[in-house]
């Protein structure tokens, strides 16, 4: 009987400790072998083959790497915590220039996640990554048409990577349009009260368009003539500013010979943006 008591007891233990151990395990990441990584099968072998030569196109003109990977479920875990999981496992990108890209995609929880480098954050920036899951991938996402909106996705991504001016000003439309087409029922008010404040400070304080001396000059037609303020000097910004520079200058490798594709070293630190579909 005291045997029986105590054996049930260590299988309760057993029991209590394995349970957090499930909740909390993680699911597994893959390993990295090319540009598309369908573990869910939701992206067709045509639109495939393609991503991988558009992303080893890209790849070959300035270093930067861009990786996709569906997986049909990330259990308890959020999607940001899993796609820069995988973002630092894969490295991606080249080790210093860190101008890789990750485009996850979990299928059951419908969330969609674009992990960014360090040194594309300033490009690819959090909001514009934001505009291309909302409005280059979610539609298609919403009719079952995983490839096409993958394919937009990435297609977008690449696009804003090249600088290119149509893609942004695509993009500018729907941060527009996203905004209420760009009404702004707050500025009129604002500008009154910035007006009338002006009106308030006396022309020895010579500060902004707003000073007595503009309000006086509009009504006796006398010169608009305001006290200079002191120059302030400029520190010169380095060539290349916050970019990243240099990715031709780079000479670690992104990939093996063949058919495998591996990350270069890039590092990432949580920039992009997460949406559901």
């Amino acid at each position: 009987m005291g045997l029986s008591m105590l054996l049930r007891k260590k299988w309760l233990l057993a029991a209590f400790l394995l349970v957090p151990a499930i909740l909390l395990a993680e699911t597994a990441i893959p390993v990295l072998s090319r540009p598309v990584m369908d573990t869910a099968n939701i992206v067709d072998e045509k639109t495939q083959t393609e991503l991988d030569g558009m992303i080893l196109q890209l790849q070959e003109e300035n270093g930067t790497q861009v990786a996709v990977l569906t997986v049909p479920s990330i259990g308890d875990e959020t999607i940001d915590s899993f796609g820069l999981r995988v973002a630092e496992q894969w490295k991606l990108g080249q080790k210093g220039a860190d101008n890789g890209v990750l485009i996850t995609v979990a299928l059951t929880e419908h969330k969609i996640r674009i992990d960014v480098g360090y040194g594309l954050e300033g490009t690819l920036t959090d909001t514009k990554c934001g505009l291309i899951i909302r409005n280059c991938m979610k539609n298609s996402f919403k009719a079952g048409d995983y490839s096409t909106g993958i394919k937009n996705g990435v297609e977008a991504v690449i696009g804003v990577i090249r600088n290119d001016e149509a893609l942004n000003a695509q993009l500018a439309l729907y941060a527009k349009k996203e905004q209420g087409g760009g009404k702004a029922p707050f500025v009129i008010p604002l500008l009154m009260l910035a007006f009338f404040f002006g009106l308030s400070i006396p022309d020895s304080m010579g500060a902004g368009p707003f000073g007595l001396y503009w309000f006086k000059a509009v009504l006796t037609g006398q010169p608009f003539v305001r006290r200079k303020r002191p120059a302030v000097k400029k520190h010169p910004v380095a060539a290349g500013g916050t970019e990243a520079s240099g990715f031709g200058d780079d000479d670690t490798s992104s990939s093996d010979d063949g058919d495998s594709y591996s990350g270069g070293g890039g590092d990432f630190g949580g920039g992009g943006a997460s949406d559901s579909w």
